[in-house]
């Protein structure tokens, strides 16, 4: 969107007096760590010292002295300015905690921290000071930082300063990797045993959330992109909090990293910035127009106000710091056109009873929201407290698991991805189906006779208002996630018997994923010629088990026959089994036959053809005839147990193919889980010595010519060994870009095995 005659507009609202703090009492520390190479060259990471010089850059534009500025900056040799650079090493920040700024006339400190951060094992958020002098690094704790900046003993003047702290932290949040150990973190020198939080106002924006990575564009961090171009459209040097996260939230809707990345912000006691006498936006063309069809007839200046009012009630901010006439329709439209769920927030205010220009297209701004503010903010905390049973309906074969391909299940992403892919095949919002079988499965059914009583409750409540703001009511929101669904469903106007039949067919679907997962199949492959390469002439015949959640097995498939179709041979030992909950299915295959891409097989599933076996079921190849010697058996089982008993992820062993002698010396010396790399001809000798060692669990790049695939399998590292099979199947339903379709899974349990009865020989009599 574009203003005319004007540059593009800022969705965030830059205000338009930017003089409201003196820039002469605006202090800064400014850190940029790039260059981790004293401890690892893998460390180093490009892109925060370019978003650090830029922010700095922008306060001195502002005004803001560069005596006020410290910088502190390891960059990457190819990124260094010229001009001496002091490092951000733990003598720079005592020297500007306990002397630089006490001493300052501060009416606001900004804080910029870009690089490296983790989550350690207690939780807590650190961020990485270089390694001088390969001493090792250190961390500084995010949270200790802002409780010293917002202490009673800490500042100028007896506590008194600095007035206000804005803080952004341009770092990760993912959790520390479990080959690295504990790092001592650094002491903050000015704390004291006696130091208590005052009522400092504070505002903090962070790169992601928890859990999260941060990514880097071209040049840049995606975050100091998107605070970048909202500071630099004319944003004051005192940010307005709202109005610079909805700037960011909006920057990070158009990248592929959205979901995966959700910036997250902070406020304590922030409270209104004082007064500029301006309303903050500049509404567009596309917001006069707008306006003009949600307000067609001039409007009583009083109902504007109470607009204002019931805007700001329901998470719509209107910013103006003048006490004089209310602002005008477009002035409100462009406030919640860039604010996230703020134009249906609007249009539901001004139409509680439904506006028949929402069927064409309410216009250019936010085309993926239909939630309002409050609806959405419910949403995220009804999501979260599902806990696990998020993850296994947003997996379950329904259409939006294929919008949550490749993103981390959070309620956030979940929200986000589906509002954003709204109606599908003229039914309900995927969003909507999405939270009725969340609601099903993990609440009480609500009787049908209440359900509909509560929505025609609803749309009683509502009335029939027309175009003014007074008499309205927010959306009932209750506090269940069965009655958000019936709110959302019946102020977008969905009626029975749409919603009797999703109820119907949610319950339906919940019954299943309430089933524990049932037992194994485990499908054996014969061969006449089991030592042949893949794609040499061979017969194919398959015989199947079921193994019960017990460990009780019966013969469910006795072979059709011998053939030369490998596929057929597979597709009628599974054939019958598809539609069971299972736990997995296993294929016993010939040491010859590992890489046979059995999880590819083409199968009929829930009347949909030519769907892969992999995304249907997790899958695993197993080897027929690992050597039956006792001791080889013991190790192999003494192997599995190891494995099985680690809970949260075990050692994993990464060994080229290409060199068998140093991976059987590894070998001696691991028992946990292997991971192979190497080309088509390396593998045969890689895995004949894993499995003459033993190993259960082993995991390698499926043989793509003579390319020697490298891919990472950190992904299912993190997982205990029980739950790999799953953790791969979720990775395979992410999708070929997923990087997982290559990665096979051996997986072999010594206690599950298809025993043969031994014929008996009657017993010779004698006389």
């Amino acid at each position: 969107m574009t203003d005319p005659g004007g540059p593009v507009a800022d969705p965030g609202g830059p205000a338009a007096d930017p003089g409201e703090v003196d820039p002469a009492k605006v202090h800064a520390l400014v850190v940029a760590v790039e260059d981790y190479g004293a401890y690892s060259s893998d460390w180093n990471v490009d892109g925060p010292y370019a978003g650090a010089r830029a922010f700095r850059d922008w306060l001195l534009g502002r005004g803001v002295p560069a005596a006020n500025i410290t910088f502190l900056a390891l960059p990457l040799p190819g990124n260094r300015e010229e001009g001496p650079v002091d490092p951000p090493d733990g003598d720079a920040l005592t020297r500007f905690l306990g002397e630089v700024l006490p001493e300052a006339d501060a009416e606001l400190l900004w804080v910029f921290w870009a690089g490296h951060g983790i989550t350690d094992r207690d939780q807590r958020h650190q961020l990485f000071l270089p390694a001088p002098r390969r001493k090792g690094l250190e961390t500084v704790d995010v949270r200790e930082l802002r409780d010293t900046l917002i202490s009673a003993e800490y500042g100028t003047r007896n506590g008194a300063r600095p007035l206000r702290v804005v803080m952004v932290v341009d770092a990760c949040q993912n959790n520390l990797p479990p080959t690295e150990r504990e790092l001592p973190t650094w002491p903050v020198p000015v704390r004291s045993r006696n130091m208590r939080s005052t009522d400092r106002p504070f505002f903090a924006v962070y790169a992601c959330g928890p859990g999260q990575k941060a990514y880097t564009g071209t040049s840049r961090t995606h975050l100091a992109t998107a605070l970048m171009a909202h500071l630099g459209a004319g944003a004051p040097l005192l940010p307005r909090p709202r109005h610079l996260m909805a700037a960011v939230d909006l920057a990070f809707a158009q990248l592929a990293e959205a979901s995966a990345q959700t910036p997250s912000w902070e406020v304590l006691s922030w409270g209104s910035p004082t007064g500029t006498g301006f309303f903050e936006l500049t509404p567009t063309e596309e917001e006069h127009a707008l306006a003009l069809r949600l307000w067609p007839h001039p409007v009583d200046p009083a109902d504007l106000r109470r607009c204002v009012a019931e805007l700001g009630a329901r998470g719509v901010p209107v910013t103006t710091h003048h006490p004089g006439g209310p602002p005008g329709p477009a002035h409100l439209v462009a406030a919640a056109g860039r604010v996230r769920h703020g134009l249906p927030t609007l249009i539901d205010l001004l139409h509680p009873g439904g506006w028949d220009g929402t069927q064409d297209d309410p216009g250019p701004i936010h085309r993926d929201e239909f939630l309002t503010v409050v609806e959405h903010d419910a949403l995220l905390p009804l999501l979260d407290r599902t806990g696990g049973a998020l993850e296994r309906v947003a997996r379950f074969g329904r259409s939006w698991s294929e919008h949550l391909r490749g993103s981390p299940v959070t309620a956030r992403a979940v929200a986000r991805r589906l509002e954003a892919a709204g109606v599908i095949g003229g039914r309900l919002p995927l969003l909507l189906g999405f939270t009725a079988l969340l609601a099903a499965l993990t609440e009480p059914a609500p009787g049908e006779a209440s359900g509909e009583a509560r929505s025609g409750a609803s749309g009683e409540a509502r009335g029939d208002a027309s175009g003014g703001a007074s008499g309205c009511v927010a959306a009932p929101v209750g506090g269940s996630l069965q009655e958000w669904w019936t709110a959302v469903a019946t102020r977008l106007g969905h009626r029975d018997p749409l919603l009797r039949e999703e109820r119907q067919r949610a319950a339906a679907d919940a019954a299943k994923l309430r089933r524990a997962p049932g037992g194994w199949l485990l499908v054996e492959v014969r061969t006449t010629r089991p030592e042949a390469p893949i794609g040499d002439p061979n017969d194919y015949d398959s015989r199947a088990w079921y193994f019960d959640v017990q460990g009780t097995h019966q013969q469910v498939f006795h072979g059709s026959g011998w053939t030369t179709d490998w596929q057929h041979s597979l597709g009628a030992a599974v054939a019958g089994h598809l539609d069971q909950e299972l736990g997995g299915i296993e294929f016993m295959l010939p040491r010859g036959q590992l890489e046979l891409q059995v999880e590819r097989l083409v199968v009929e599933h829930q009347g949909r053809a030519n769907v892969l076996l992999g995304h249907v079921h997790p899958v695993v190849v197993r080897c027929a005839d690992r050597d039956p010697a006792p001791d080889r058996q013991a190790a192999w089982r003494e192997r599995w147990t190891h494995c099985a008993l680690a809970r949260d992820g075990a050692p994993w062993l990464v060994r080229d193919a290409a060199a068998p002698d140093e991976l059987a010396d590894a070998l001696t010396r691991h028992r946990g889980c292997v991971e192979l790399t190497g080309t088509a001809a390396d593998f045969r000798a890689a895995l004949a010595v894993c499995l003459r060692e033993g190993s259960p669990v082993i995991a390698w790049n499926r043989r793509t010519g003579d390319v020697r695939p490298l891919r990472s399998l950190h992904k299912i590292h993190v997982h205990a060994p029980a739950d790999l099979p799953a953790a791969l199947h979720d990775w395979r339903r992410q999708g070929p870009s997923s990087g997982s379709d290559d990665v096979v899974l051996l997986w072999d349990n010594p206690d599950r095995r298809a025993r043969r009865p031994k014929l008996r020989s009657p017993g010779r009599r004698t006389a």
